[in-house]
């Protein structure tokens, strides 16, 4: 694209200090190119949920495995919830600064333009908005990527007045992947038919200059950062510091030679255009999709290889129809990059033989009318489609790059509908599969319990070894199973006199172990990198459940300095609940402690602040003490899961009363006891109590009892910043996967507009706590109305069960 030079000119940009590049390469050129304007569009608000769902969708629906890592970045820059650009430090404007106008002097078009990408640049992305908006589905194509969006190139392009059919290219260089909006440059060139020049007239000049050009800012506060405007077309802006940067330095010296060399090469004329420099990324901790094929055990291992070398990725694509891009992945060295090549050539043709089996298996769902059939046919034309087009793929080593090239005959924006369409029936084909690897994981766990109770007479103790040690710094349970899991090698390398972080014990302690990571959550890390594990021993119910003895009506399968023997199992072993899967508050495989023994302390226990959860949405799988592995529905009487989680707990209470919406009860409700107290055990000739229970406020409703305690889940920290209400009571529908209403004519007679910008942050809270606040400052309310929210003035709730 065209980059203008001032009147005065500047000191000649010299090319970057970076090692040779590799010839650039230009994506072909569209036969027809519809130019054609559109208005900008509203996009919302996507749920965390929704985001992680995306990903899979945008990489089923990806041209090739290359390019899926590359809409993988994509996907996490919509993840990516920033906000609108702080202010920057305060720039003195000096009336003497004239308002130059430069003679626009074109640069190579191919290429992107150095001159305003800083040095500390960790990601480049170049659009052209109205060639896009021009685009079949370019309206639901926008709303997916609202908040990437949104807070800052689609707030720069509202700040200043434009349209999508007015911005010819905009292209972001931003320089903190922790915060993207925090810092960075912005270049936006508009049409032929849209001038920049009135800008002056609703601005103050400063004291900074860029490429002899006085830098202005914009009346008021809808773009606080500096600008400058060369000729009638192009426009630079970002944060003081960035600009300050680039106006003072002679040339680019790019902290990343791996991201300089891509800027130098990769196509600048194409529709969509980025850069990421991945070794920043990693550091900066994003959720990279490096774990979304661990349900897909056939091509996990060289997925995560080709997450694992390249240091920076390129990508150019062009949207004339058909599918054409292409994607440069720069290693570290010649060695990396083979290897790399080597993971994706075994990666191809096992996606597409696995997508095309997919297809044909969906196709014949569909034609037998089975339940959903359209969706699982949408599903089996974009798997077909996804497959066909992984054949076009070619691939080539060029030193330390790998280049991937994609000329499809598939329909690029027909294959990204398809995507979206099939949402539902991808989402639910994900979680089958993760869900069949969790349950494969959790039965292996269960008969190696079997088997060391059949050896030992007894099941392992929660914390082994080093008596006197506190049972956080003693070895895990599953350190003693190490034997019955393949790993007796590890096993008597441990010592189980010495803490299980101390020297004596890290060579194997640091030792991922695959047995105990649920493929739907992916493999990690915890404190000082030890790796983690997703299933724990149920200890019981209540915060000292673990330091119980088997005899108390508390106590569950695990107790830390306990072993269980099978008559101690008074509840029955299919009755009673030995492993469940964790998703939150995660630790290490080989400590003791709340890392792999852990007790029901608050409900709602299913994906709730005890962090129990599979990855599942609607419930997890629980391992029973007889081997059989359950699914928990998320529905389920909290006082279910606490008298299943005992081993002596009393009551009548069966695992078939896990079954989804179950709110199956004992025969007699149970009068409610006071906790569990551990230095007070009851006396021989007392009625054992029940363990502490859930409250028991229910309304009598079960589609009011299901929305409130829906929305009574809990909400760690949640942050809106001038965000309008309606976005804002999405989040929060997305979050609760409850319908909330709001009726134009109740806002209108509050004095409300669903446009209202919002400001909140809140921790520690709940999501009906949260929306009553947000909701209260507007002087409204909110009441449960059978399966809905309804947005409503604050007199009607006033007698509405609270959640």
């Amino acid at each position: 694209s065209a980059r203008p030079e001032p009147v005065k000119p500047p000191a000649k940009v010299a090319t970057a200090v970076i090692p040779p590049p590799l010839p650039p390469r230009s994506v072909a050129a569209s036969s027809a190119s519809p130019e054609s304007a559109s208005a900008a569009q509203t996009a919302s608000w996507l749920s965390a949920a929704e985001l992680q769902w995306r990903k899979w969708l945008l990489w089923a629906g990806a041209p090739a495995a290359g390019l899926a890592v590359v809409v993988g970045v994509v996907s996490i820059l919509v993840s990516t919830h920033g906000t609108e650009p702080a202010p920057d430090a305060e720039v003195e404007a000096t009336a003497e600064a004239a308002v130059v106008t430069p003679v626009v002097k074109p640069s190579e078009p191919s290429r992107l333009d150095p001159r305003w990408i800083p040095d500390e640049t960790r990601l480049v992305v170049s659009l052209k908005p109205s060639r896009l908006a021009g685009q079949s589905g370019a309206d639901r194509m926008f709303e997916a990527a609202g908040p990437f969006w949104n807070p800052v190139l689609g707030a720069a392009v509202e700040a200043f007045s434009l349209g999508l059919g007015d911005v010819r290219r905009i292209s972001w260089a931003a320089i903190d992947l922790a915060d993207c909006s925090h810092r960075g440059v912005i270049v936006i060139e508009t049409e032929d038919g849209k001038s920049l020049e009135p800008l002056w007239a609703v601005s103050q000049p400063t004291n900074l200059h860029l490429d002899g050009v006085a830098c202005h800012r914009l009346d008021g506060t809808a773009w606080p950062h500096p600008f400058a405007v060369f000729g009638q077309h192009t426009l630079v802006t970002g944060d003081a510091d960035s600009l300050a940067e680039l106006a003072a330095r002679s040339k680019p010296h790019f902290a990343n030679a791996a991201v300089g060399r891509l800027i130098e090469t990769v196509s600048g004329d194409a529709d969509a255009v980025l850069v990421v420099d991945l070794a920043a990324a990693r550091r900066a901790a994003w959720p990279l999709p490096e774990r979304l094929l661990d349900v897909w055990p056939t091509g996990a291992r060289a997925w995560h290889a080709i997450w694992a070398a390249p240091r920076a990725l390129g990508l150019a694509i062009r949207l004339d129809g058909a599918i054409r891009a292409e994607c440069d992945l720069v290693c570290e060295d010649p060695t990396a990059a083979e290897a790399l090549k080597t993971a994706l050539d075994q990666l191809l043709p096992a996606a597409k033989s696995a997508l095309g089996e997919k297809a044909d298996v969906l196709a014949k769902q569909a034609a037998e009318e089975k339940t959903d059939a359209g969706k699982a046919q949408q599903y089996a034309v974009l798997a077909k489609a996804a497959a066909t087009t992984l054949g076009s793929v070619r691939s080539e080593v060029a030193n330390e790059t790998v280049r991937l090239a994609v000329d499809s005959g598939q329909d690029m924006a027909a294959l990204g509908m398809g995507a979206l369409d099939a949402q539902p029936a991808i989402r639910a084909d994900w979680l089958a599969t993760a869900m069949g690897l969790d349950e494969a994981n959790e039965k292996r766990l269960l008969s190696g319990l079997e088997e060391h109770q059949r050896a030992e007479g007894k099941l392992p103790a929660g914390a082994v070894g080093g008596s006197l040690l506190p049972p956080e710094t003693r070895l895990s349970w599953i350190a003693t199973m190490l034997p019955y899991y393949g790993h007796r090698d590890w096993h008597e390398r441990l010592r189980f006199g010495y803490s299980w972080n101390g020297d004596e014990n890290r060579p194997v302690t640091r030792q991922p172990l695959d047995e105990v990571i649920n493929p739907a959550l992916g493999a990690g890390a915890g404190d000082e990198g030890f790796p983690v594990t997703h299933y724990v021993g149920v200890a019981g119910v209540g915060n000292d459940a673990g330091k119980l003895g088997a005899e108390d009506p508390a106590a569950g399968v695990f107790g830390y300095g306990r072993t269980t023997q099978p008559s101690e199992i008074r509840d029955g072993a299919s009755n009673t609940i030995a492993i469940l899967g964790v998703s939150g508050q995660t630790g290490p495989w080989a400590a003791g402690g709340h890392a792999t023994v852990r007790a029901l302390t608050r409900p709602p226990y299913v994906n709730g602040p005890d962090g129990f959860g599979s990855g599942q949405p609607d419930g997890m799988l629980a391992g029973m003490a007889d081997g059989a592995v359950r699914f928990v529905s998320k529905d389920v009487d909290p006082r279910v899961l606490e008298q299943l989680a005992t081993i002596n707990g009393g009551g009548d209470v069966t695992f078939a009363a896990l079954g989804p919406k179950s709110v199956a009860r004992p025969a007699e409700k149970p009068q409610e006891p006071a906790p569990v107290d551990a230095a007070a055990q009851p006396a021989a000739t007392e009625k054992k109590p029940q363990p502490p229970r859930a409250a028991d406020a229910q309304p009598t409703d079960p589609e009011t009892a299901t929305v409130i305690a829906r929305l009574a889940q809990p909400i760690a920290a949640i942050r809106f910043k001038e965000t309008p209400l309606r976005e804002v009571l999405a989040t929060l529908e997305s979050l609760a996967s409850v319908p909330i209403d709001a009726d134009p004519a109740v806002l209108t007679r509050h004095d409300v507009s669903a446009d209202d910008p919002i400001t909140a942050e809140l921790a520690g809270t709940t999501i009906g706590e949260a929306l009553r606040k947000i909701l209260t400052e507007r002087g409204l309310s909110f009441a449960v109305e059978g399966k809905r929210v309804v947005v409503t003035g604050p007199a009607k709730t006033q007698s509405e069960p609270r959640p």
